[in-house]
């Protein structure tokens, strides 16, 4: 990107039309990193690299530029205008900012608690950040509030803290989000969030929302892995008059959550992908990729049903039906 796109040429007629700020974060935690930090969490930023056009008197983004030469272009073609009337304005942002870093380098937890609620929201972020580590059962007990919050790393972050203080108040809330992630700029890592969160203060209803993820699911997104084991997880944990039903149709999901063994991939004269070899490698990353799944999968399946059955040496159409057939018996 700064190589390629950003010293383009046809850049240059841009240059002058923006003030250009360079974000960059060493994850020290100095001073320095702090400051770089809250500037990524007012734009929810959690994948790079991201640019995007933003009003310098109010710091909102008035445009998305894409990573490519067409997209950035047209970015700066269709800003509006800045008119110099902001809501808040530069002196408030100054003080969210003086604020915001009061709480990160506090001693204790009481100016985060007054600020949980706080209409900036990271100020708001860096409160619920103190909370977590310090006393993560308040982040727990406000987690439906917070969940609607239409910001990414506060919602990870809330999520992360249900995993020790689970609040099953919050389920549906979790289970909306994983349907629906509004908002997110990077919604299939919130949906991971989301789905490890199920695993501890989901319920049966949970279930069928998990498997919709986990039945058929990449074998290359972690969302496959985390849904399978947050289903797995909730069977175990429920309570003893419902447990039945749901180590059911934990145990039906994840028999169906055996993943398709990949087709054989053609010669290169077939496929015009190159020479043989190259073949060969694409064709063993995906078995191994589809086998690793597979393997979850029945070890899901051990664990919750009490049975050891092995694992086939070879991951394959047939061994995939042999292993559907004895899970369901």
């Amino acid at each position: 990107m700064e190589g390629g796109l950003l010293s383009s040429n046809d850049l240059a007629p841009l240059y002058d039309s923006a003030a250009w700020m360079y974000l960059f974060q060493d994850f020290s935690g100095s001073e320095a990193d702090r400051r770089a930090e809250r500037v990524a969490i007012r734009f929810g930023i959690t994948a790079w690299p991201q640019h995007f056009l933003i009003d310098p008197t109010d710091l909102s983004v008035i445009g998305s530029t894409g990573r490519a030469l067409d997209t950035f272009q047209q970015a700066f073609e269709s800003a509006p205008k800045i008119s110099g009337a902001s809501s808040p304005t530069s002196e408030d942002l100054a003080a969210y900012d003086v604020l915001a870093d009061r709480i990160q380098t506090a001693k204790t937890t009481d100016l985060a608690k007054e600020s949980l609620g706080h209409e900036d929201i990271v100020v708001r972020y860096c409160a619920v950040a103190s909370l977590a580590e310090h006393e993560p059962t308040a982040v727990a007990q406000a987690s439906g509030d917070l969940l609607s919050v239409e910001h990414d790393q506060l919602r990870f972050l809330v999520c992360q803290v249900l995993l020790k203080q689970p609040n099953p108040a919050v389920a549906p809330a979790l289970e909306a989000l994983l349907t629906n992630p509004s908002g997110s700029k990077n919604p299939n890592r919130l949906r991971c969030e989301v789905a490890k969160a199920l695993g501890t203060s989901g319920g049966p209803s949970s279930l069928e929302i998990l498997s919709t993820f986990g039945i058929g699911g990449s074998p290359n997104n972690s969302l496959t892995r985390y849904s399978l084991e947050s289903v797995a997880a909730i069977a175990r944990r429920e309570a003893s008059e419902d447990r039945g039903a749901a180590r059911k149709k934990a145990q039906e999901i994840l028999v169906a959550s055996f993943p398709v063994p990949p087709k054989k991939l053609p010669p290169s004269g077939e496929s015009g992908d190159g020479p043989d070899d190259k073949v060969a490698q694409r064709q063993a990353r995906s078995t191994a990729r589809i086998t690793h799944l597979a393997r979850l999968v029945h070890e899901l399946l051990e664990e919750q049903t009490g049975k050891t059955l092995p694992f086939p040496a070879t991951y394959d159409a047939a061994t995939r039906a042999a292993l559907i057939a004895r899970w369901s018996e």
